[in-house]
């Protein structure tokens, strides 16, 4: 694995814009009202910024509550609830916000790689996945374990989304060549074990050894779907 000297901007860019359509379409789920101009987007994104702050320094999420989180956004309770109707969608809203964010950077890591190997491809994910996740343990332990246990959820069309890019930038190089939907079930498998190592013990994302069995999930995926028609069977990398 390399590192490229630089990534296309047309690529980037509409990547990080459809990153950003899949966040805002998750997020209106979650509102009681949709926000139609720039200006309702940005109370939302400052509500959003406030919750964060607040999960970092509340020791549990009982202390939290929207007045809270409109007080430290400097906007009004009646604007709070006016697009959600509780602590709980502001929270998953929040959460929902950080996985787009990290989905960003992921791409971005990605598209500045060479690999030769799928070996080197699902190595190089576990480790910016496990890294990623275990950098979320700042916050205190029963905080954590509220918003991964009941607000944390697997993002499928972003999965997709990701796995797309990443598998048209930088998979074709690989032999044999990924295919989208490969890509989309092993992502989706490292993120629910992350999600499940931050519930049991977010030490266990530092150790290389789950690292490799991390490499070795996604790399399973990768190699096992049927050959197209007229092609060998792939043969482990």
């Amino acid at each position: 694995m390399t590192e490229r000297d630089g990534v296309e901007g047309g690529t980037n860019t509409g990547l990080l814009e459809r990153i950003q359509q899949n966040f805002k379409h998750q997020t209106t789920r979650n509102l009681r009202v949709a926000p139609q101009q720039p200006r309702a987007w940005q109370t939302v994104e400052r509500l959003l910024d406030a919750t964060n702050r607040l999960m970092l320094l509340t020791r549990t999420f009982d202390e939290l509550n929207l007045e809270m989180a409109a007080a430290d956004a400097g906007v009004t309770p009646q604007s709070a609830y006016r697009y959600f109707a509780n602590i709980g969608d502001l929270v998953r809203t929040s959460v929902r916000r950080m996985q787009a964010n990290w989905n960003a950077r992921f791409v971005e890591f990605m598209l500045c790689q060479t690999f030769e190997t799928r070996s080197d491809v699902a190595h190089a994910i576990a480790g910016f996945i496990a890294e990623t996740y275990g950098s979320q343990v700042t916050a205190s332990t029963k905080m954590i374990d509220e918003i991964f246990r009941h607000y944390h959820d697997l993002d499928y069309d972003a999965a997709w989304i990701v796995s797309d890019t990443i598998v048209s930038s930088v998979g074709a190089a690989c032999t044999p060549r990924m295919r989208v939907g490969e890509m989309a079930t092993g992502l989706t498998a490292l993120w629910a074990i992350a999600k499940f190592l931050i519930l049991r013990d977010a030490r266990e994302l530092s150790q290389r050894n789950v690292h490799d069995l991390m490499a070795a999930v996604l790399l399973a995926a990768l190699n096992g779907s049927a050959p197209l028609d007229g092609e060998a069977p792939a043969e482990p990398v």
